[in-house]
């Protein structure tokens, strides 16, 4: 894998793997739903509040739950480990003088609700957790070693959600996938969508800019009866969107 990928994190093969093979099985660490947030694409809480980030209200939830202690030390890994590392420093510079980011920021609970004696957030770490949030959350819940798996918009894994939300979901690979090949899955909801699309919402949501096989330089193929070189700039992308959709898509953060 590229070292830029990622943030520099990310899971290759360590062997040849086979169609279906399974790789990861992975309980959630927390669920949505048992913060009192049903919705990972929704802008408006429970209680009605317009506007509040879907990631403020997780981490909200988070530091309020009993197990947040638990909660955050699996998040401490997560890209980014700190503002610094985080892809586009615009982003920082206007989240830290959006007055009302701040306000959001400033009311966030003591870790474990203040029952605990846990010690409130730094403004700077609740924004990192924030952005945190942003990158790597599941719709339905927080995964940390799913989170792990960078993107294609040609993934050469799927992730599958259990029928019962407390048991693991599984990736399995959808194809052969060489020694040394980096394992992908795709943030994309839904993923079926032109080029064009798919490297707005991949900006909008994550600052990163797809180099996959889709996203790459189109592909030449030979002009009807000339000789010649077209460009079709979908050239293979049925073939290559393998085994369906994933069932749990990364979140869609309505504040962008």
């Amino acid at each position: 894998d590229a070292p830029e990928a990622g943030g520099g994190r990310g899971f290759c093969a360590a062997q040849t793997l086979g169609p279906g093979t399974l790789l990861l099985a992975e309980a959630p660490v927390v669920l949505w739903g048992d913060l009192g947030i049903a919705d990972g694409g929704s802008s408006t809480s429970a209680s009605g509040e317009e506007g509040v980030p879907f990631e403020v209200r997780v981490l909200r939830g988070v530091l309020a739950s009993p197990a947040a202690a638990r909660i955050l030390a699996a998040m401490a890994p997560l890209y980014p480990k700190s503002l610094g590392e985080y892809a586009d420093p615009e982003v920082v510079k206007e989240l830290s003088a959006d007055p009302r980011h701040r306000a959001w920021l400033d009311a966030l609970p003591p870790a474990g609700g203040g029952g605990g004696g846990g010690a409130k957030l730094p403004r700077n770490e609740a924004l990192r957790l924030v952005l945190a949030l942003r990158s790597n959350a599941f719709a339905s819940g927080f995964y940390p070693h799913f989170a792990m798996f960078n993107h294609s918009c040609a993934p050469n894994c799927i992730k599958y959600q259990p029928s019962k939300p407390r048991l693991p979901s599984e990736v399995r690979a959808v194809r052969w996938i060489q020694k040394g090949e980096p394992l992908t899955l795709s943030y994309l909801e839904p993923r079926e969508q032109s080029r064009a699309k798919r490297a707005q919402q991949l900006w909008a949501q994550f600052r990163f800019k797809c180099a996959c096989e889709l996203c790459g330089p189109a592909t030449p193929l030979p002009g009807p009866g000339t000789g010649e070189a077209q460009t079709d700039p979908q050239v293979s992308s049925g073939a290559a969107a393998v085994a369906g959709e994933a069932a749990d898509a990364r979140l869609a953060s309505a504040a962008r």
